[in-house]
């Protein structure tokens, strides 16, 4: 099995943590102090899911075995053949104004190109997106992908060029 992309674990700590002790801090203060801070319990709510989900899911996010790819999420894997990769999208990092985190943070994601990675894929008519999210060297990872898509339809159109010239 050929790794291809794997998960940032780092990030999915800290903000389980920071949800913890919002969705504790919202949950205290709306029991002794005011029912507004349940906006607060609510956010520290989302915050401590979603890193949670983050920590659970598998470490590799995509794996090359016996020709096909292998997308890993929380409970379940895809196995994709690499020519129905339409399209490998990844958000640009932006500028450190429109980027949040903090100082600690931002390092952490500019210095590993941690991002968010969608891979359209073509399921008989219909496209389907798997969305990958903390994906470390985003960029490197979708170049793997779109290589291997342009060898696999290049493989398939040459079998079709071959299957022509014979009939």
């Amino acid at each position: 099995m050929n790794i291809l992309a794997q998960r940032s674990k780092f990030l999915a700590g800290c903000l389980t943590a920071i949800g913890f002790i919002l969705l504790t801090a919202g949950i205290l203060i709306a029991v002794f102090i005011s029912l507004y801070s349940v906006i607060l319990a609510a956010i520290g709510g989302a915050c401590f899911l979603i890193g949670l989900y983050l920590l659970l899911s598998p470490t590799i996010a995509v794996a090359e075995k016996d020709g096909d790819l292998l997308f890993c999420f929380f409970l379940r894997r895809i196995r994709v053949s690499p020519a129905q990769i339409e399209f490998v999208h990844y958000l640009e990092n932006g500028t450190m104004a429109t980027r949040g985190g903090g100082i600690a943070g931002n390092w952490h994601i500019l210095k590993n190109d941690i991002r968010t990675l969608t891979v359209t894929i073509r399921e008989g008519t219909t496209s389907r997106r798997l969305i990958l999210l903390s994906v470390l060297h985003a960029s490197a990872a979708a170049l793997e992908l779109e290589t291997l898509r342009d060898r696999a339809k290049a493989k398939e159109s040459a079998a079709t060029e071959k299957r022509n010239v014979e009939l």
